[in-house]
């Protein structure tokens, strides 16, 4: 019935009109045309409406459209499936890692154990490969003391020499 509110007119309205209100009794001229006004302006709601859920459907395709786009794919039959990239996460085993794209569709699921990271680990990691005394400066902040010290050793032979 929605589809067709366009193709109603004022004579189709005048013939449906006295059809359901001439039961008998005669209807004025007024009477006749302050019905037909109202019925005008429930169809322009009807159509305003009709308009409204157009504008909806099309958003909600745009949404789907986008969620097409991220891995799920229309079947001919209009129902949605999912594409080799879900496919893929889907087949994986239940079980705790780290996952790893291999390559197009194909994942895998390390399962070894890592040290988790640290702002402290980070930091000494960052440092350059120069001997030294490691010294710490701040949090997650060190630096490498290159200076020479006396060891204990060259105290005592240092003591022994000035006698």
């Amino acid at each position: 019935m929605i589809n067709n509110i366009n193709t109603f007119n004022a004579a189709k309205m005048k013939g449906m009109i006295l059809r359901i209100t001439n039961s008998g009794k005669e209807i004025t001229t007024a009477v006749f045309n302050d019905t037909i006004k109202s019925l005008l302006a429930e169809i322009q709601v009807l159509e305003k409406n009709h308009n409204y859920l157009i504008d909806i459907l099309q958003q909600q395709i745009k949404i789907l459209s986008a969620t097409i786009g991220s891995g799920l794919e229309v079947s001919s039959d209009g129902s949605l499936t999912v594409g080799n990239e879900l496919e893929a996460l889907q087949a994986l085993a239940d079980t705790a890692g780290f996952l790893k794209k291999v390559s197009d569709g194909v994942y895998s699921l390390d399962a070894s154990s890592y040290q988790p990271l640290n702002n402290e680990l980070s930091a000494l990691s960052a440092l350059e490969d120069t001997e030294g005394f490691l010294k710490k400066i701040d949090d997650g902040e060190y630096e490498i003391d290159t200076t020479t010290y006396c060891s204990e050793n060259n105290a005592i032979a240092y003591a022994i020499a000035l006698g």
